[in-house]
């Protein structure tokens, strides 16, 4: 089958190709398309590739990370605090009802 595909037909095959959702002949077909086309070869590079994030961007992701975290520890400790003081809530009660 040597049927010439438009790059609109390849950018749209392009996601299920990366994902290996696409059959054995459609693999073939992207295949030999990207190696003909620079323009989607290109294409199908960025979508594999990492997302570079500025710097500025990188300082925001920590940002939230690190809220997270605080968040979490936020959490535990709490969590912590509440069943001391429901144990010594039980504890006083059990005393109450001996005397």
């Amino acid at each position: 089958m040597n049927k010439q595909y438009t790059c609109d037909v390849i950018f749209d095959l392009l996601p299920l190709y990366i994902d290996g959702m696409t059959s054995g002949e459609t693999a073939k077909v992207v295949e030999e398309h990207l190696k003909e086309c620079e323009v989607c070869r290109q294409m199908y590079e960025e979508m594999t590739g990492e997302i570079d994030f500025s710097p500025a961007e990188q300082k925001k992701k920590r940002r939230r990370h690190r809220y997270k975290k605080k968040s979490t520890a936020r959490m535990l400790i709490l969590g912590y605090i509440l069943f001391l003081l429901l144990i010594m809530a039980l504890c006083m009660l059990d005393a109450m009802c001996i005397m």
